[in-house]
């Protein structure tokens, strides 16, 4: 068996890590680290790991629950991975969609296009893009995306999301892992949301991963989601599943945090995958990256190519396969 010694080379970083988010928390917990107070009503949106729980489908969600209630939505987003340099923007969908996401972020830009009736902003100051959208648009309620670790504001409810497939059993801290923070914080959640649960799933590992959060919060309510296929998008208009030909050949590519959720959702149409391809999370495509998309599809002989709508709106439509490209619309769905 071939020993992976940068797991060991990594464990004391590791920990050094555990101390240093450990200690923060504990800070804030204390007051010795001030919190501020936005007077609105604050939800915060985010997970223990980093990327993959379906922040933004629920973030989704989420703002359009509280705007059929008739409420002024916001939601604040750093904006990970933006090219702006402005410390504060307004999201702005008129904008061309592969400029806007890199001004912007991709999921800030695919939140404000799904939900044109919030207004989002990014700034790294939370705080200050609170302050700004209820002064400038009355909001109700502000939405933090990804936030769970952003102890600098204070929150009415602080929703953590957790992902069905992973095996916390075997679960790492940064930078041997992907956990941003230990388990022990779990107990911060005033509600759970157990995430991308399969159709086909296990009722004694569902069973088993909700005990294993009750041991470190047993106050939070937990619900169960599933994520749908709710439509397709072609040449940037909505398409019904029904009308989408499972058996058609096709080359699946994703550049999200885990491709193996995308894939199975795929599958869960019956779709017939003849090839995938994974790139990082966030990633964007270069011309490099569009000549292998051809030439696999050559390869495989491939009559359509399926994404994310995250990657789609980054792929230009000068792409000589852009009549061929089809995104996936997600929905989420609850469950007893």
């Amino acid at each position: 068996m071939k020993t992976n010694y940068s797991q060991y080379l990594l464990w004391p970083v590791g920990k050094i890590y555990e101390l240093i988010t450990n200690c923060r928390t504990q800070l804030y917990k204390c007051k010795i680290m001030p919190s501020t107070t936005l007077p609105c009503h604050v939800v915060s949106v985010g997970n223990l790991t980093l990327g993959g729980t379906g922040k933004t489908p629920y973030t989704i969600y989420l703002a359009k629950l509280y705007l059929s209630q008739n409420k002024r939505v916001g939601i604040l987003s750093r904006g990970y991975k933006r090219q702006g340099k402005n410390p504060l923007d307004i999201v702005e969908t008129n904008k061309d969609p592969i400029l806007a996401a890199k001004i912007y972020g991709d999921e800030p830009y695919l939140i404000a296009t799904n939900v044109p009736q919030a207004v989002v902003i990014v700034s790294a100051d939370r705080y200050r893009a609170g302050q700004f959208a209820i002064g400038k648009y009355q909001t109700d309620v502000l939405i933090l995306d990804d936030g769970y670790q952003h102890l600098r504001l204070n929150r009415n409810e602080n929703i953590l999301l957790i992902d069905y497939n992973s095996d916390f059993t075997q679960a790492k801290l940064f930078p041997q892992g992907r956990l941003r923070e230990s388990f022990k914080n779990i107990n911060r959640a005033t509600q759970i949301i157990i995430t991308k649960i399969p159709i086909d799933y296990r009722e004694d590992t569902l069973t088993q991963l909700i005990n294993f959060l009750k041991q470190y919060n047993s106050c939070a309510i937990i619900s169960k989601t599933r994520l749908i296929i709710k439509n397709f998008y072609y040449q940037n208009k909505l398409l019904e599943v029904n009308n989408f030909k499972p058996t058609q050949k096709t080359l699946a590519f994703s550049g999200i945090a885990n491709g193996n959720n995308f894939i199975n959702t795929l599958k869960s149409l019956n779709i017939n995958l003849v090839h995938q391809m994974k790139f990082s999370d966030h990633h964007w495509y270069n011309q490099n990256d569009l000549d292998q998309l051809i030439k696999e599809v050559n390869t495989y002989q491939a009559e359509v190519l399926v994404t994310t709508t995250k990657d789609y709106l980054k792929i230009p439509k000068s792409f000589p396969l852009y009549d061929k490209l089809y995104a996936i619309e997600i929905d989420l769905e609850f469950f007893e």
